[in-house]
């Protein structure tokens, strides 16, 4: 799909949340229709370039980029249910099948943000080795010049796989918790 510009918006490009925007249009499609803002973006770690096309028409462009870089996040979500809890298809094909299914799988998600904050929170036990990579590469990043966007959003949402295996491996199987907590401890340590 192709668009004609049919004109610029303006934005502080001065302004440090809007490093890396390049531009901010209204544009049309070139077969008709209406009228649509079209954010082009540069990603200032990798300079990997990024066009988000909406309807939005007030917020500032920096923000429109961050609702997209999080809607990627929650993307990252769904890949979590089919690539690390195996949920790849619904039970049945009612409409409340459907929704019964997705209400389950949200709440085993939020369940699992839950315990893996409670055990950092009441035993100390966090995934130190991946906590150490996440602030590798915002240090990295913030060298190579990274902007306000490239590093306001930390994902947060996806579980790591090796508490996954931990908690399928220990629902299942009856381990006092103390003994659990050390396995889950000794995963974390390794690489």
């Amino acid at each position: 799909m192709s668009f004609t510009v049919v004109s610029e918006r303006e934005f502080d490009v001065n302004a440090a949340e809007n490093t890396g925007v390049i531009s901010d249009e209204i544009v049309v499609p070139s077969g008709g229709g209406g009228k649509f803002r079209r954010v082009t973006y540069v990603d200032t770690t990798d300079g990997t370039v990024y066009t988000y096309i909406t309807t939005e028409m007030t917020l500032p462009p920096w923000v429109i980029v961050l609702i997209y870089k999080h809607r990627w996040d929650i993307e990252k979500v769904f890949d979590e249910f089919k690539s690390k809890l195996y949920e790849r298809k619904s039970w049945a094909s009612s409409v409340t099948a459907k929704t019964a299914h997705a209400q389950f799988l949200c709440l085993v998600h939020n369940l699992m943000i839950l315990l893996e904050d409670l055990i950092l929170r009441e035993l100390g036990v966090e995934n130190d080795k991946e906590a150490d990579r996440k602030q590798t590469r915002k240090e990295s990043a913030l060298k190579r010049g990274a902007s306000f966007i490239a590093t306001a959003l930390q994902r947060f949402t996806v579980r790591p796989l090796k508490f996954i295996r931990w908690l399928r491996n220990f629902t299942y199987c009856e381990a006092p918790w103390d003994h659990a907590i050390e396995r889950l401890r000794r995963n974390f340590a390794i690489l």
